[in-house]
Parts: C-alpha cells; structure tokens; sequence
C-alpha cells in the first residue's frame, strides 16, 4: 500500500510448460500466456490460457 492506494504491477507473458501431472497434464508440451494483478496486501489474481 502507498499512500492508502494499492501499489502494485500488472505481469503478462509467455510461458511452456514442460512438464505436468493430474489435472493439468493435458498441458504438458504447450505454451499457454498468463496475466496477474494485484488485489491487496500479499494478494494477487493469476490466470493462464492457452
């Protein structure tokens, strides 16, 4: 927090992922984007897309 604001960056980029298991094994080998916002004090939002 600055100045009763939240203080933070919005990140998005590119990532493969190489390896993955269970749920999320169908994305094993693939590039998804991913984007992430802050939301308060040691919080965030993360989301991946394919």
């Amino acid at each position: 927090m600055k100045d009763g604001k939240l203080a933070g960056t919005n990140v998005s980029g590119k990532a493969i992922v190489k390896f993955a298991s269970g749920a999320l094994s169908q994305l094993s080998g693939k590039a998804v984007t991913f984007a992430s916002k802050p939301l308060g004090y040691n919080r965030f939002d993360l989301q991946f897309s394919d």
